[in-house]
């Protein structure tokens, strides 16, 4: 083989080594949701409380129902711990839960028994 015959073939290695599929861009992690079901009567308005104290509004569950709320992403970040509060509506403080730690991805349940 001559000199221009092995420049050409280490050529086409190289071309030929970078052909693979495109890599995916990592989407936005998946979100946490709360799951709560209200086993009392009243309606209970429901708060994540941080590490600091801060409280933030996820939603509103009516008595004796279940409905699934959303963590905002600001949240749960790379994870973090978290207690919820479920304030009833027109009543005294109601229960808090103990800390968990939340990541993204997760569903956690909060069972608020019957008063």
């Amino acid at each position: 083989m001559g000199r221009c015959s092995l420049r050409h073939l280490a050529l086409a290695a190289v071309l030929g080594c970078g052909g693979g599929p495109p890599l995916e861009e990592p989407g936005p992690p998946a979100e946490a949701q709360l799951a709560v079901e209200n086993q009392g009567f009243a309606d209970v308005t429901i708060y994540a409380i941080s590490p600091t104290g801060s409280r933030v509004r996820l939603g509103q569950v009516s008595g004796n129902s279940t409905q699934r709320l959303v963590l905002p992403s600001y949240l749960v970040r790379g994870g973090e711990r978290l207690r919820f509060l479920a304030d009833p509506i027109g009543g005294s403080q109601g229960p808090l839960s103990e800390e968990l730690y939340v990541a993204p991805g997760e569903a956690i349940t909060l069972t608020i028994p019957p008063r």
